[in-house]
């Protein structure tokens, strides 16, 4: 199931304003490059995408080398879900500024969320070369390594997050992740745990620790958390699967069944899976990213 971890960086001036200044900016003549791009950055920030985007590409028909603007539309088109347009503004950016370390944390932040690996990699890497301190380019970098399945760079990468004190229940999920991936299951229950502890509603987090749990012979436990992660997302497919495989190792058919009879219309692959194992005999193994 993929990590749901990364986000957009987002390379926009700290503005503190209200509607008024919109207004005012709308109403202006003879509007210079940063009138457009302040109004596109107010509506923004304001959830108005579409407006952002109108404003941003006025913008660049005033001055269309304008690198920033360029990541800025970018940035709007990603948070629309626009990930086609949003990876042209961003090259659109580069292209104009090679040395532009946000812009390329962004390329390759949306390069992850089309699940192209080697370029989200490639551009992470590009944009940490010219600023090793990029928080964000470090955090998205991580994740792509643990989807890529390297492990240990992403453990690398998670722990020096840690390390500064701010991370996320999402980074500890992943370090908690990586880190169980190399057979450390004891660490990768700390760091669910303060997953959990960071965020109590972190469904992904409770299914981890059912695994944790499911490869210590513990399917007590893991039966625990699987079921909490489930009460968190009636929808989670792959902990309602595993809690299924969990009642057949504990001989509860009847709870088996009822978790197939959930995933018929959620997840018809899952579903076929687990009928396999009650009716065919087929030994299972769990889902998720552990």
């Amino acid at each position: 199931m993929k990590v749901k971890s990364l986000r957009a960086a987002i390379a926009f001036l700290v503005i503190n304003t209200g509607a008024s200044l919109l207004m005012a900016q709308e109403k202006l003549p003879n509007k210079t490059i940063s009138d457009y791009r302040e109004q596109g950055i107010i509506q923004y920030q304001t959830r108005q995408f579409e407006k952002a985007v109108e404003s941003f590409q006025k913008a660049l028909e005033v001055d269309p080398s304008h690198a920033s603007t360029h990541n800025d539309l970018g940035v709007t088109y990603s948070a629309l879900g626009r990930r086609l347009e949003a990876v042209e503004s961003f090259k659109r950016a580069i292209s104009l500024r090679p040395d532009f370390p946000v812009a390329l944390c962004n390329l390759g932040t949306e390069y992850y969320h089309l699940e192209d690996w080697e370029h989200a990699r490639e551009f992470l890497q590009k944009s940490l070369l010219l600023d090793p301190h990029n928080d964000l380019a470090i955090n998205n970098l991580a994740f792509v390594y643990l989807e890529n399945g390297s492990q240990s760079e992403a453990a690398v990468l998670f722990k020096q997050i840690i390390a500064k004190g701010t991370a996320s229940a999402e980074v500890h999920r992943g370090f908690g992740s990586a880190l169980f991936q190399q057979g450390d299951t004891q660490g990768a229950q700390k760091h669910l745990m303060e997953a959990i502890r960071l965020k109590p509603s972190f469904a992904e987090a409770h299914n981890g620790l059912g695994i944790v749990h499911y490869e210590r012979g513990e399917h007590k436990q893991a039966a625990e958390f699987f079921t909490r992660a489930i009460q968190l997302n009636r929808q989670y497919d792959d902990a309602i699967y595993n809690l299924g495989v969990v009642r057949l190792i504990q001989k509860q058919r009847a709870d088996a069944l009822a978790q197939y009879d959930k995933l018929k219309s959620l997840n018809p692959e899952l579903a076929g899976r687990l009928y396999r194992g009650m009716y065919k005999g087929m030994i299972l193994s769990l889902e998720g990213k552990y």
